[in-house]
């Protein structure tokens, strides 16, 4: 499973990618590993359930309306088609939630960690969500001092990019002019 960084990062390769993968009758990453694709629907109606998968809820596949018409049966396309402590995960699939009192008790990558938010580790919205020392990026917190203005204010004139050490953690990030 990729970080929430690549995730973000790779966001519309990923998409692509899932939209291949569940023409396909591919595998997705639910839970563990979620089988995702159920078919074709118009409805909620139209997804049987599935008793081989490894879905969280096998039984409880939802039609995913894309606004592109590729309307298919996955575990989920909004947060509210998991149950309380779970999230939906790229429009596919439930994932258990980490418990936590405060941001320091979600998992970091590098200079970036979720938020704490109604006593689980999220992706954050907006910098509200995060500790007042952070700002949100990338639907993730890091710390101020680590995001130029530019790139949290979305002013850069080229482009934002994560700086990462030899190891591939994320360190800074900066605006490429």
């Amino acid at each position: 499973m990729l970080k929430p960084l690549a995730r973000a990062r790779f966001a519309p390769l990923l998409f692509l990618l899932a939209g291949l993968l569940l023409s396909c009758g591919g595998k997705g990453s639910g839970g563990g590993d979620g089988q995702t694709n159920q078919g074709e629907c118009a409805s909620d109606s139209d997804c049987p359930g599935d008793s081989d998968a490894t879905f969280l809820h096998p039984g409880n596949l939802v039609c995913d309306q894309n606004v592109d018409g590729d309307n298919y049966c996955t575990e989920c396309a909004h947060d509210a088609d998991c149950e309380d402590g779970e999230a939906c995960r790229e429009r596919t699939y439930c994932e258990k939630l980490t418990v936590c009192q405060s941001a320091s008790d979600c998992d970091a990558d590098g200079i970036f960690h979720p938020a704490c938010k109604q006593g689980y580790c999220r992706e954050c919205l907006s910098d509200f969500d995060c500790p007042t020392s952070d700002v949100c990026y990338n639907r993730q917190c890091a710390a101020k001092e680590k995001i130029p203005d530019a790139c949290s204010q979305a002013t850069c004139e080229g482009a934002c990019e994560i700086v990462t050490d030899d190891s591939g953690t994320p360190t800074a990030v900066e605006c490429m002019k």
